[in-house]
């Protein structure tokens, strides 16, 4: 795209180039961005070319609807061109940025140190508080080697110094005091041990004492409990003995009672058993009556109707008999 039609109350091809060729200015040229005079003179082209890219922003939007694709490709071709004039502006004012950025974190870095250092001596002399002689002296051993750095400490070289030698002076102070409370802390110690080593001879001797006096106890005591015990268990046992005969003698009973129990069971077992075989005989033997008077009276019939028929009695009995034994072919009587 080379014509700009959309945002020509903006901005037009004369005004691109000549933004461009005033930024070609700034590129590969070395420029002291930490004087006012040239930082300013930055600051303003890029401002310039800023505000012409915000209002293409805005002008984008609100013209798209009306324009569509040809408001973002006219848009887009301003943009590149102002972005790319703008380019060798905004890196000036980052690497500025950056530089002072990178200064004030040096600055703080140093204040730091310098804050740490001051705070490191104030806390060592309130660690040697309280402290042994031997500590405190490795207190001081540690802070004599202290290096105070000029070029980190500047201004406040001479306070460091000065706080240092005043932090040893009284270091050396609390450790002579230390010193002499340990001595007579040592001495009050040996006698309170010698004191003490005498309290407990004493005290050993009044124990051993009581000791054999305990144990004494202890033996009598224990020989008239073992006596006691002794006396118990003869006399559990010879319950025990009683109650086990007892219990002996018990089960002996309760054993010929089940015996008894049993073989009186067994008896009647035997004879239910005599009676059940007996009245299934006689009820077998009265089924086998029934069948033959059932036969008998069907016979008769038969041989009534037979005879009936001009046979004789006899003959009609052998015909019946003959049936009834199967011995006729192929005739039955059903009973």
């Amino acid at each position: 795209m080379s014509n700009i039609v959309i945002f020509k109350d903006m901005t037009t091809e004369e005004k691109l180039s000549q933004i461009e060729e005033q930024s070609k200015q700034f590129d590969g040229l070395v420029v002291d961005m930490n004087k006012p005079a040239e930082r300013k003179k930055v600051k303003e082209s890029a401002a310039l070319i800023n505000d012409i890219l915000k209002k293409l922003d805005r002008a984008r939007i609100d013209r798209k609807k009306e324009y569509a694709q040809k408001v973002e490709d006219e848009a887009q071709f301003i943009r590149e061109r102002l972005e790319a004039a703008n380019a060798p502006l905004t890196q000036l004012i980052d690497a500025h940025k950056e530089q002072e950025r990178l200064k004030r974190e040096a600055e703080k870095a140093r204040q730091d140190e310098i804050d740490n250092a001051f705070a490191r001596m104030n806390d060592m002399a309130m660690e040697a508080i309280g402290q042994t002689s031997t500590v405190i002296e490795s207190i001081i051993d540690e802070l004599a080697d202290y290096d105070f750095n000029p070029y980190t400490f500047q201004e406040r070289t001479e306070d460091a110094v000065k706080k240092h030698a005043e932090l040893m002076q009284r270091l050396d102070m609390m450790k002579q005091q230390a010193t002499a409370q340990e001595e007579l802390e040592a001495r009050a110690a040996e006698i309170e041990r010698k004191e003490r080593e005498q309290a407990e001879k004493e005290e050993a001797e009044r124990l051993r004492i009581e000791r054999e006096k305990i144990a004494q106890e202890a033996a009598e005591k224990a020989r008239i409990e073992a006596e006691e015990r002794h006396q118990r268990e003869m006399q559990e046992a010879e319950q025990r003995r009683i109650r086990e005969a007892e219990e002996a003698k018990q089960r002996e009973i309760e054993a010929e009672q089940l015996a008894k129990a049993q073989a009186e069971a067994a008896v009647k077992a035997e004879r239910e058993r005599i009676e059940a075989e007996r009245l299934a005989k006689e009820e077998e033997e009265r089924k086998r009556e029934a069948d033959r008077k059932h036969k008998g009276n069907i016979h008769s019939e038969i041989v009534n109707n037979l005879t009936s028929t001009g046979i004789t009695d006899t003959q009609a009995k052998a015909i019946v008999k003959l049936i009834a034994t199967g011995k006729a072919g192929n005739v039955r009587i059903y009973y």
